[in-house]
């Protein structure tokens, strides 16, 4: 079994699609106009994991605060360390807010925390 792909609801899409295609390489899969009025694109990345990106117009945005219950981060694996300070050093140069320099982690990965524009905890890690 396997999880084929996460969806995360945004309200400002193509910026988001241009966030992850920018800094993770993400190649759109697919577009998705669904006759609800949604609209979705699917990402994919190099080693095969999807996201799903999509926004509504009816769909309530609330507070965002990353130590919440529920799922709470986007891991993405960059490879190396080396790609890892450069992708976050990209991030702060554009102004997005690194909430961990690149460190060793508890759980054997090297990594760094940052809030994208939409409130979202992204997590870098290298192996």
């Amino acid at each position: 079994m396997k999880i084929e792909y996460v969806t995360l609801y945004v309200n400002n899409m193509e910026f988001i699609k241009e966030f992850f295609i920018k800094y993770f390489c993400a190649s759109i899969q697919k577009t998705l106009n669904a006759a609800f009025d949604a609209k979705a694109y699917i990402l994919s990345f190099d080693e095969g994991c999807m996201l799903e990106i999509m926004t509504h117009p009816h769909r309530k945005d609330t507070e965002k605060f990353f130590r919440r219950t529920g799922f709470n981060r986007l891991v993405i694996n960059v490879g190396s360390q080396k790609k890892l300070w450069d992708i976050s050093d990209q991030l702060q140069a554009d102004g997005y807010d690194l909430i961990s320099s690149p460190h060793d982690t508890c759980n054997g990965y090297y990594g760094c925390c940052v809030i994208d524009s939409e409130n979202t905890l992204i997590k870098l890690v290298s192996t």
